[in-house]
């Protein structure tokens, strides 16, 4: 190897290293080793749900999930949740399946300056169908969330 493709080859690998080390690297590392007691206090919401919608927030790393609670055991539903999680597990992002069942951990946070859950891969978020962490939390709180139904609020409207 000649002197001038050594130097070549040593150019083309510091400029191969430097935009390698100009993007921007994220990695999801957990070290959860919370107990379910310490993580159902930690959190805002636990529930159980049906992701309904799955749709990105368009910052590049996190995604909205819509999810219909079906059981809760800690703070208030409605009939439909939104949590913020990222977009890939790389990221931490909680592998959500729009159809499927999960249970649900979720901590407060802003998104774009306003008011939002977020959950994580670091959570015990998973299945809810056989999952073994549901008969370690206390009961669930009742009645559990339901479809609100338009009718009866418009007919309340005219009365």
């Amino acid at each position: 190897m000649t002197t001038t493709h050594r130097t070549l080859l040593v150019a083309l690998m510091l400029g191969a290293t430097a935009v390698l080390a100009a993007r921007e690297i994220r990695a999801c590392s957990c070290t959860n080793n919370h107990t379910v007691l310490e993580e159902f206090n930690a959190a805002t919401l636990v529930f159980g749900g049906t992701v309904t919608d799955i749709q990105p927030v368009g910052d590049g790393f996190n995604e909205i999930v819509t999810l219909t609670p079906t059981i809760r055991w800690k703070g208030g539903l409605n009939a439909s949740v939104q949590v913020v999680t990222g977009l890939n597990e790389g990221i931490c992002g909680f592998p959500f399946a729009v159809g499927e069942s999960y249970l649900v951990f979720a901590f407060p946070t802003t998104l774009n300056g306003q008011p939002a859950y977020m959950t994580h891969l670091c959570t015990m978020d998973g299945p809810l169908a056989g999952n073994s962490i549901v008969p370690q939390l206390p009961d669930p709180v009742l009645p559990v969330p339901v479809r609100v139904h338009s009718w009866g609020a418009v007919k309340s409207l005219y009365r």
